[in-house]
């Protein structure tokens, strides 16, 4: 899944600094009915081990000279095979957009395209969380949802709309044949 980000969510939290990062989510996660990020998790595991981010030269990703390289996978247990970073970002992408669609606070699939391209974060020529969801097929994000919900029911487990789709055959833009990909 290329969703066009300029950096990814760790080189993003690395640059912010892990301790700023773990504090930013925590003070998020009430308002998302989460839990707030726990002593086990990826976070505090590198926190306490002592990377703290770029401005160290360890974090998710460490920094020589020649540039940044991922990190050891210090907490990185418990993530399902075949189901890669990109992947769990963007089933976590379209679950939230479902999520806003359900409760109205955006009137169609394409209010959740229209602010992930005008922000600074997707690739305008993606399309979005839900386009590249039907591009991808909606069928593999419900399966990948699927293997990460017992990680976080809150960001994964499959909002109804969106096995509704898949069983109807309709993925967000009436593109029948972008169900079937998986």
């Amino acid at each position: 899944v290329g969703l066009g980000l300029p950096e990814g969510p760790c080189l993003a939290m690395d640059r912010e600094g892990l301790d700023a990062a773990q504090a930013r989510l925590a003070a998020l996660a009430p308002r998302l009915d989460m839990s707030p990020p726990g002593a086990e998790g990826p976070l505090a595991t590198r926190i306490a081990r002592g990377a703290r981010g770029r401005a160290v030269g360890r974090g998710f990703y460490q920094y020589p000279p020649e540039g940044p390289r991922p990190g050891r996978a210090d907490g990185g247990a418990g993530v399902p095979q075949g189901v890669g970073a990109a992947e769990a970002l963007h089933a976590a992408l379209v679950n939230t957009a479902e999520r806003m669609l359900a409760d109205g606070v955006l009137g169609r699939p394409g209010d959740a395209d229209l602010l992930a391209t005008a922000s600074p974060g997707m690739a305008r020529d993606r399309g979005g969380p839900l386009f590249a969801a039907d591009d991808r097929g909606l069928l593999a994000v419900l399966r990948d949802m699927k293997a990460l919900a017992p990680m976080s029911e809150a960001l994964w487990a499959p909002q109804p709309g969106i096995e509704a789709r898949v069983r109807e055959g309709q993925g967000y833009f009436r593109r029948a044949a972008a169900i079937s990909r998986a």
